[in-house]
This record gives structure tokens, C-alpha cells and sequence, in this order.
């Protein structure tokens, strides 16, 4: 049985429509998609944040030698995500040239890793996937078994033809109009996106695709602290453990230290349906 989404996605503006329409413009233009990540003003930009004025690249890295250095050993494989796109490259110590964006997906890789081991990582959805960026990180520093992305129609195409371009195995970008329900994963992933939707979309989320999932991972950008209060309570009665990890967990951007995001374990739902 497959699905439809239903809610909304809040993003101030009419950026959502803008975003859809640039989507389309990348797929469909080669010199487009050559230069996609190049304008950090460009309404895909704009909603995907590819840029990191001030020291944020060098925060990201940091935080990435201080808790996982391992990572670090995997860099030219993750500097793959730069090869297209047209990112803007700064040089730092260690790695050489890379984007902003690259080393935040390094940065994310390493709240991943250090709360859900290799057998965690086996199959893999993440709602709301922008590029493929973080896929194509994580794939260099953690394998899995299947890695699927849920989104909008044409930011999902843009996915596809990103990811095999790149030559990205064992992957799938599915569509917000065909999401298939039930299907149990090791691990949800959303990064901003889900805390983007109106209660109707989160709860849509919830009982369609967070439900099955054993484990799960938030990065959060709620405007409104009952908001995230809500959210928690929602996870909670799906699973017996649900973290919010804060600074220092998280590193201080721009001198700013509100970065926060959720890890949930032990999914109850799961458990009663064995």
C-alpha cells in the first residue's frame, strides 16, 4: 500500500514553489546542474543552505577532529560530494580543498556515528534528502544496506540523477505521492526537514514512515520551543528513549551554541508487533 503526504511545508515565503520550479530547471539544464550549489542567493540554495558565511566550515571541521576523527581518514572518498554542482571550495588543514556543505555532512556523519553503530545502519530512510548530500557522506564513512529518500517529486529526480551520477549504490528516491507504508527501517533521518512540516505533516510522518523505523535522528530548526516540546512528546510514545542532545554535544557556529538535534532508540511499536 503507498501513500500521499499530507501537510504542509512551512518555509517562510513562497520559497517552496520557488525551490520546486529551480529543481526542475537543474534537472533539465546541464550548465544548470553544473552550477547548482554556486549561488548561495539561488532559491535551491536558499532552502537547501549550501552556504557557511564566517567560521562555519571551520566549526564544522573542528567538531568533526574533536568527536570522530576517524572520519577524517575517509576524506577523499566524502570529497566526492564536491565533484559536482560548482560548490565554492575553501582550503582548511588536513583536508585540502572543500565546500561548506561537504564538511557539514561530515559534521552530521559524526552525531550518526556516535549514537548508532555499524548493525544500526543497515537499511536507511531520510525524509527530506536535498541533493543526496548526506547520502553521498555517509556512504563514505558508514556502509548500509539501502539507503531510500522521500521527497518532493522534483527535488526527488534531482536526487536520482545526483546520486548516479556520482555512481551511489543501493539507494532509491522515492516521491511524497508514492510513499510506500509499513515498510520497517534500521534508521530515520531528517535533517531540518521534518521540523519544517505543520503538525499535520509531522503527525503524517509519524504514523507513516517514523512509526517503523527502529531507530531515529533529528537535526532541528523549530521557530517555537512548544513546538519541539510537542514533537518529543509525539516521539515518546513511540519510542522508551528519546534523547535531545545541545551544546556541547553540538558545536558552537558563529560564535552561536543553539544547534540541537533528537536520537530515538527502542521502538515500542515495533516491539509489540513481534
Amino acid at each position: 500500500m503507498k501513500v500521499k503526504f499530507d501537510g504542509k511545508w512551512t518555509v517562510p515565503g513562497n520559497s517552496p514553489t520557488n525551490y520546486m520550479a529551480e529543481c526542475g530547471l537543474i534537472i533539465n539544464d546541464e550548465t544548470k546542474f553544473s552550477t547548482f550549489k554556486t549561488n548561495k542567493n539561488a532559491p535551491y540554495t536558499f532552502i537547501v543552505g549550501m552556504s557557511t558565511d564566517g567560521t562555519q566550515g571551520k566549526d564544522f571541521l573542528q567538531f568533526v577532529r574533536d568527536n570522530d576523527p576517524d572520519i577524517l581518514n575517509h576524506i577523499n572518498d566524502i570529497k566526492r560530494n564536491d565533484i559536482l554542482g560548482g560548490p565554492v571550495l575553501q582550503k582548511h588543514n588536513e583536508v585540502g580543498l572543500i565546500s561548506g556543505n561537504t564538511l557539514q555532512y561530515m559534521m552530521s556523519s559524526t552525531y550518526i556515528r556516535r549514537h548508532f553503530s555499524k548493525q544500526d545502519l543497515g537499511e536507511i530512510v531520510e525524509i527530506g534528502g536535498g541533493y543526496g548530500g548526506l547520502c553521498t557522506v555517509l556512504t563514505s564513512v558508514s556502509p548500509y544496506q539501502s539507503y531510500t529518500i522521500l521527497d518532493l517529486p522534483t527535488p526527488s529526480l534531482l536526487q536520482q540523477l545526483y546520486l548516479s551520477k556520482l555512481d551511489i549504490k543501493s539507494t532509491a528516491c522515492i516521491d511524497t505521492n508514492n510513499i510506500p507504508l509499513g515498510i520497517e527501517y534500521d534508521l530515520c533521518i531528517s535533517e531540518y526537514c521534518i521540523s519544517e512540516f505543520d503538525e499535520v505533516g509531522i503527525d503524517f510522518y509519524i504514523n507513516s514512515v517514523i512509526k517503523y523505523c527502529k531507530g531515529s535522528y533529528f537535526l532541528l530548526n523549530f521557530n517555537a520551543s512548544n513546538k519541539l516540546d510537542n514533537f518529543i512528546k509525539k516521539l515518546e510514545t513511540l519510542y522508551n528513549d528519546v534523547e535531545l542532545c545541545q551544546y556541547p554535544m553540538t558545536p558552537e557556529l558563529n560564535g552561536c551554541r543553539n544547534g540541537k538535534y533528537l536520537i530515538c532508540k527502542d521502538n515500542k511499536f515495533l516491539k509489540s508487533n513481534e
